[in-house]
């Protein structure tokens, strides 16, 4: 491709980048556009609403992210124990090298 083409590939992808950003910025302006309407303790009110819902979320991950290691840690315990009792079977039966 010549520069000139170049020029003008690079010219309509930043255009179509633009007209992108713009597209969303309407689209997030009139999606926010009723809390111009509220007062400020209706805001107030939103804002402590939305902060406890965060926090609950925040509690619950929490009690996830434990689960999921003592999950981890119970599953763990037990691929251990099938390996070493795998490795017994295997000498008792003389298919494995004691050691």
């Amino acid at each position: 491709m010549t520069t000139v083409e170049n020029f003008i590939v690079l010219y309509l992808q930043q255009k179509k980048y633009l007209i992108k950003f713009f597209i969303s910025l309407i689209i997030m302006s009139s999606d926010y556009e009723h809390y111009l309407n509220l007062s400020k303790e209706d805001l107030i009110k939103i804002i402590k609403k939305k902060d406890h819902e965060i926090n609950g979320i925040q509690i619950s991950l929490k009690e996830t992210r434990e689960l999921k290691k003592k999950y981890y840690n119970y599953n763990f315990f037990h691929m251990q124990e099938i390996s070493r009792l795998d490795k017994v079977i295997g000498e008792l039966k003389g298919l494995r090298n004691k050691g």
